[in-house]
């Protein structure tokens, strides 16, 4: 906090390269959380879902979908120390809690990383458009002590 501070300037002059990648990620949280926090948008938590998934590290992962409709996001964060690959069991029962449509496609983005999910998922899709179902785990990595925040938009078929 002190080098944060740099003599009252509170222009982070004085932090470490790390704590700058630290403090321009957590700002990169905030303006997300911004556009994220619709009060209509609804949360439907991932977790119960991939407890005994062994694709998924539930000691180290963390999964949630916010948002409704045409128009959601999904959540990854990791806490471990190093990447983890995941494969993430979306319920149908999140589909109908959150009128999404089950096995549409969808525009993807990370914008977190601020980059199309096309190297993430390489496995699904073509110019970051990925058919997103419960009948099939939706596979990607997530960076150490990070986090992949998805924005999925359902394409016109």
């Amino acid at each position: 906090l002190i080098r944060l501070n740099n003599d009252g300037k509170w222009d982070g002059g004085n932090l470490l390269p790390d704590e700058k990648l630290t403090l321009k990620k957590y700002f990169k949280i905030l303006e997300i959380s911004g556009l994220v926090n619709n009060s209509n948008n609804q949360m439907f938590d991932l977790m119960y879902a991939n407890y005994d998934n062994c694709g998924f590290d539930h000691d180290k992962l963390f999964a949630f979908i916010r948002g409704q409709h045409k128009e959601f996001f999904i959540f990854v964060i990791n806490f471990a120390s190093e990447d983890k690959y995941a494969e993430i069991n979306i319920p149908k029962h999140a589909f109908d809690c959150l009128s999404i449509n089950d096995g549409a496609n969808y525009k993807v983005k990370d914008l977190l990383e601020n980059e199309n999910v096309s190297n993430a998922f390489a496995l699904y899709c073509d110019d970051s458009i990925i058919n997103i179902s419960s009948f099939e785990k939706l596979k990607l990595t997530v960076p150490a002590y990070s986090a992949r925040v998805l924005k999925c938009i359902e394409t016109v078929s």
